[in-house]
């Protein structure tokens, strides 16, 4: 091989790298903006529940406008931060466990 073509296998490799790097680093930026997002998330819903009044539940939409997230999501994070939901009304409502322990029983939720 002669100079030039070192050159270019030289280049090609350079451009690869530096191709594949940066969507790397992107990706890894993107996951820890949304890793800081949904920790933001999940306190406020922690101070949301804890502060929930008398019975301690809350529905899930006003729990997902709290956070700016959509219905999915705000499920998820509950459960991350160990809340349960309950259908006893005709609305979703989530409390924290350890505010309203799950129900044991034959007549359990």
């Amino acid at each position: 091989m002669t100079c030039g073509d070192w050159a270019v296998v030289a280049g090609t490799a350079l451009g690869i790298t530096g191709t594949l790097g940066s969507t790397i680093l992107a990706h890894f930026l993107t996951n820890q903006k949304q890793a800081r997002i949904d920790k933001a998330r999940k306190r406020l819903l922690r101070k949301a529940l804890t502060r929930a009044g008398n019975t301690g539940w809350m529905s899930v939409e006003t729990l997902a406008h709290i956070i700016g997230s959509d219905l999915d999501t705000t499920r998820t994070l509950l459960i991350e931060i160990e809340a349960r939901g309950s259908m006893r009304t005709d609305k979703e409502m989530w409390s924290l466990i350890s505010r309203n322990a799950l129900p044991t029983g034959p007549n359990a939720e």
